[in-house]
Formats: structure tokens, sequence, C-alpha cells
């Protein structure tokens, strides 16, 4: 328990299984912990954990920040990232993106992860996900940098 709980400085040192469990800087703090800053994602059976990165991106009239995990939010914004909105009848979501105040393109979130690492894909490739994505929860394709590929485009 954080320090402001207990009644009195005398229980705060009886109490010591919690303080064994505590470092310097927990002692001092009764913030909650700060955001995630890990996934984890489990790649040939083999789990691994990886950095969330931000990265700025202009989308229409606004910037962003894209995450690598393939959430999208205003900057600094921490607290209410969107992963984009599901487009019906599809494994895929998409992000509003204003132009002006009259025009609206929905954007697919895994060109908007993919640009915002990467930068536009060259002519004659296109961004896709990569064959092995499986559907998450949600039965939607997962749009962390590590699922999302270019590929070129084939005259079939």
């Amino acid at each position: 328990m954080p320090r402001s709980w207990y009644e009195s400085e005398e229980e705060w040192d009886d109490d010591d299984e919690y303080q064994d469990s505590m470092t310097e800087e927990d002692e001092y703090s009764d913030v909650e912990d700060e955001p995630h800053y890990e996934q984890e994602f489990t790649v040939n059976g083999e789990e691994l954990l990886i950095p969330i990165e931000w990265k700025p991106l202009k989308l229409g009239m606004f910037d962003y920040e894209v995450s690598n995990i393939g959430k999208i939010r205003l900057p600094g914004e921490w607290w209410n990232p969107s992963e984009g909105c599901p487009v019906s009848g599809t494994p895929y979501r998409s992000f509003p993106v204003h132009y002006d105040s009259n025009t609206v393109v929905h954007k697919m979130m895994h060109h908007i992860v993919y640009e915002a690492f990467y930068g536009k894909p060259p002519l004659g490739w296109e961004v896709r996900h990569a064959w092995h994505v499986p559907f998450d929860r949600e039965r939607m394709y997962s749009n962390n940098i590590v699922d999302i590929d270019i590929y070129k485009i084939s005259d079939l």
C-alpha cells in the first residue's frame, strides 16, 4: 500500500513485507504507475517485449503522434489514443482525416502507421498487412508496425 494509506508512521514501519518490495523511488511516490510503455508479442512461440514509440505525423489540418503498436493521438495526450474506427464488413480500421472544415477522408490505419515510421511507400508499391497477421480479439487486423509491410503492385 502507498505510505499515505497508513494511519501512523509506526504502522508504516511495521509493514516489513511491503517495504522490502519497494524501491526508494516508490517510497516517495503515491502516484499510480506511468502509462504502459511496452507491448508484449508472441512470435514463433517466443514472447518479445517491444518498447512503444511515438512519431509525429501531419494529417490534413492537424498534427498527430502515431505509435508503433497502431495507435494515434494528439501530441502529448497519453490518456486517450485511438486505434481507429472499424471499417464495416472488413478486418480493417480507418481514421478520419480533416483536410478542411468540409472535407473528411477516412485513411486506413496501417497506411498511417507505415507513413509515420517510414514515409510514403515508393511509386508502384502499396502498404499491406503481412500475410501471417492474425486477427485481434475484435476480429480486426493488428496495425503494429511489425505486422505491416509494403508489396510491389503486380499486373496479374
